[in-house]
């Protein structure tokens, strides 16, 4: 994993750091599947950043989680706010999504 000192001077992306926390702390089981065919609709649509997905749906995802993603981020960071807890939950979705379009590739 990367520390917060290397993301913030540039030395991995958004998406490396809060992947790799993600690739730790967070489990496909963690969301409904709903919740992701719907974000899959989103990138679909061009929502890269997952806003359409209104943050009070982050933001509940990340209490019921917390327990789980906090000591992760804090293996990396000195601390841990709302914001590293649902970025650590965007990439986990990228992340499943990503795992999903490459598992329907190896099954056709």
């Amino acid at each position: 994993m990367y520390t917060r000192k290397q993301y913030m001077n540039n030395e991995c992306s958004h998406h490396e750091y809060f992947g790799a926390i993600a690739k730790k702390a967070v489990s496909r089981r963690m969301f409904p599947q709903g919740f992701i065919d719907r974000c899959k609709k989103a990138l679909a649509k061009g929502d890269e950043h997952l806003n359409k997905i209104p943050l009070r749906e982050w933001d509940g995802l990340a209490a019921i989680h917390k327990a789980h993603i906090m000591p992760v981020v804090l293996e990396v960071d000195k601390t841990c706010s709302l914001a590293d807890l649902v970025c650590t939950l965007k990439a986990s979705v990228y992340n499943i999504i990503e795992e999903d379009e490459i598992a329907a590739k190896l099954l056709k």
